[in-house]
């Protein structure tokens, strides 16, 4: 029975769902259990296993939405050691913060800005960090979007598919999304579904279904060798365009574990260079041209949380 895992988790959120699943996956991956069995106990949910194994001794914890218990979590070990344990308590704590947030959602009459409050403390959860890439590119694309002339329905809708873009990142295993080296082709190939995951979430909120679009093609590029889609040049949705800029650039300027951040003039240099290629080349003479000129957001990356997610 050793590493079996069984996962059926069923929340009515398919996202939330698959954020739990890899908590769970962690456990196992990074402590010394050979099993998880989750049972939710609340009206809320119905009552079901996430795992069953045929092992012990075990660790038991409650999991509480702070009004009362909603469930348990039990960790199997062949051998318990208190760093297994403190992990495991952690991500029980995350665990009773993403089904205390859903449980919250169902009593809510959900407007916009109470979902998209819901879906940004979910990624808060799992990873702190893409919640600071987020606020940093709305700003960025924001910007860029309003030297451009769009409109303010324009604006508004590039400003939320900005700090949603990478909603679907929920669904990407903490292994992966975490790592301090470069992704392998394989983990990649992985990552590359977080558009995916991120649409399918979005449209699934009649809010959301513009922009589910702009954020599902952020990661397409000028010259058409981008994805999900390969789309190309003025193919590409220019509030995309203008997201694809902000996210490469907060990337650039960011800590990551396996780079130092560029300098703003090492950033916009690189921009430069990928102009006609992965960008929209009138789009970044615009942005640089107008970055340079104006201390608007330079210093916003200062004092920046280390770990900051590169955009992948």
């Amino acid at each position: 029975m050793d590493s079996l895992r069984y996962f059926n988790v069923t929340t009515g959120d398919p996202l939330v769902n698959k954020a739990i699943t890899n908590q769970l996956n962690d456990i196992i991956e990074n402590t010394g259990s050979i099993g998880v069995s989750l049972n939710f106990i609340s009206d809320y949910f119905a009552e079901y296993e996430i795992g069953i194994i045929n092992a012990s001794p075990y660790l038991s914890f409650k999991l509480s939405d702070n009004a009362r218990d909603i469930g348990t979590l039990k960790v199997f070990f062949s051998d318990i050691n208190l760093n297994d344990y403190l992990y495991i308590a952690d991500k029980t704590m995350k665990i009773s913060k993403l089904i205390k947030n859903l449980v919250s959602l169902k009593y809510l009459k959900s407007s916009r800005n109470e979902l998209i409050s819901f879906m940004l403390t979910n990624l808060i959860i799992i990873d702190s960090l893409t919640y600071l890439h987020l606020k940093q590119v709305q700003k960025y694309a924001v910007y860029l979007g309003k030297v451009v002339g769009l409109s303010s329905e324009q604006l508004n809708a590039l400003s939320i598919s900005a700090l949603l873009h990478d909603i679907g990142k929920l669904a990407i295993p903490d292994s992966i999304l975490k790592k301090k080296t470069h992704l392998t082709e394989s983990e990649f190939q992985i990552m590359k579904n977080h558009p995916y995951f991120g649409f399918e979430y979005l449209i699934s909120f009649p809010d959301f279904i513009q922009d589910a679009y702009i954020a599902f093609y952020h990661h397409e590029r000028w010259d058409g060798f981008g994805y999900p889609y390969g789309l190309s040049g003025n193919n590409i949705p220019l509030e995309a365009r203008i997201l694809a800029i902000a996210d490469a650039y907060d990337a650039m300027i960011g800590f990551r574990h396996y780079k130092k951040p560029f300098n703003i003039s090492e950033a916009l240099d690189e921009l430069k260079k990928q102009a006609g290629k992965q960008f929209d080349p009138n789009l970044i003479t615009v942005f640089t041209e107008s970055i340079r000129k104006t201390d608007y957001l330079q210093g916003s990356r200062e004092n920046a949380i280390k770990g900051s997610n590169p955009a992948i």
